[in-house]
């Protein structure tokens, strides 16, 4: 998990698709329940910060902690990635905790950032247990469905610095024209029509749209 993630999200190297091939052995070689409690982590204790190898760019870290709690497996998060705190390799990666962190506006940020994507995946069974089915990677836009018997919720990344209109066609899902999409990320409502789901994404930003009807 952590070095297609690290490639793609830290380092800007390939694409979407280029992702989605990395990731896909972790899913298809090993049973359900296995794939299920795969321990995501994108830093530990001897690795170098993400977002130190990410060129301090908060926007990567918000990006790739948005995949890691939208993606199969348990998010594993290393002690101050939630507030952006940088090092490089060990020991630099095991600095001290900044407990004045509510002080940095740049960690506070961060930090709500964490707590709202953490919030959502508790909220959303599907992500946590729902099975997984990749629906556009195109450049560097990447969705994908997190399904279970009772909900359908399509993630989005635009991981370009550009606002993108993105159309994904959904009836190939068999979800009909007229349903209804929330983004419990950013808000806002989007509906099904002429069998696509249309939906335009801020650079740097995604959706997490939750199925309504």
């Amino acid at each position: 998990f952590r070095d297609p993630v690290l490639k793609y999200f830290a380092l800007g190297k390939g694409n979407a698709a280029q992702l989605d091939r990395e990731l896909a052995p972790g899913r298809s070689l090993y049973p359900i329940q296995a794939t299920q409690v795969m321990m995501n982590l994108i830093g530990s204790h001897d690795t170098e910060r993400f977002v130190t190898l990410a060129g301090n760019d908060n926007g990567k870290l918000r990006m790739a902690a948005l995949f890691q709690m939208t993606y199969v497996g348990i998010p594993q998060i290393y002690y101050g990635d939630e507030i952006g705190l940088r090092g490089g390799k060990d020991p630099d990666c095991r600095r001290t905790f900044p407990w004045d962190w509510e002080q940095s506006p740049r960690r506070k940020e961060i930090h709500d950032w964490y707590k709202k994507i953490i919030s959502i995946r508790h909220g959303c069974a599907a992500l946590r247990t729902g099975s997984f089915r990749t629906l556009l990677a195109e450049g560097r836009v990447y969705s994908y469905m997190r399904e279970d018997e009772t909900d359908r919720i399509i993630v989005v990344l635009n991981n370009e610095g550009m606002h993108k209109r993105i159309e994904l066609y959904l009836d190939v899902l068999g979800i009909p024209n007229g349903s209804r999409f929330v983004d419990e990320l950013g808000g806002g409502e989007f509906t099904v029509s002429d069998s696509k789901l249309v939906i335009g994404i801020d650079g740097m930003m995604g959706a997490i749209l939750v199925m309504k009807q």
